[in-house]
């Protein structure tokens, strides 16, 4: 059962590491 809670939450959250992880990488570029 923690796996599956797990699993949804790395669903909801990877997107958003994502998007901040290629946002500070852009303000670092430029």
């Amino acid at each position: 059962m923690a796996d599956l809670y797990a699993r949804v939450v790395l669903r909801l959250i990877g997107p958003a590491l994502a998007l901040r992880e290629r946002g500070l990488a852009e303000r670092l570029e430029g």
